[in-house]
């Protein structure tokens, strides 16, 4: 099985941002990639945006989206009922 792990190379060390689970010795082979400004160096800022890419509840749905969604359906709903508010008025 492979895993890959984020971590940060300087001074001949490797830093590692995380830590795999269950693993307390394995070989690795290191890819050094370009450096990148602002790309995030801590695991907070890291997991905030992979937070935007994968879906965050595990149900398959994005809890944002939903959220989005049914605040339009609400603004739906109460536009809808001003109208039938206005037509009886008029």
């Amino acid at each position: 099985m492979l895993i890959t792990l984020e971590g940060i190379y300087k001074d001949g060390q490797i830093k590692l941002l995380e830590y795999p689970e269950n693993v307390s010795e394995a070989r690795v082979l290191v890819t050094l990639l370009p450096k990148i400004e602002g790309t995030p160096r801590t695991p907070r800022k890291i997991a905030g945006l992979l937070a935007r890419k994968v879906k965050l509840d595990g149900t398959g749905t994005d809890p944002i989206s939903a959220a989005l969604d049914e605040l339009k359906r609400e603004r739906m709903t109460h536009f809808q009922h001003l109208d039938k508010i206005l037509d009886t008025a008029s």
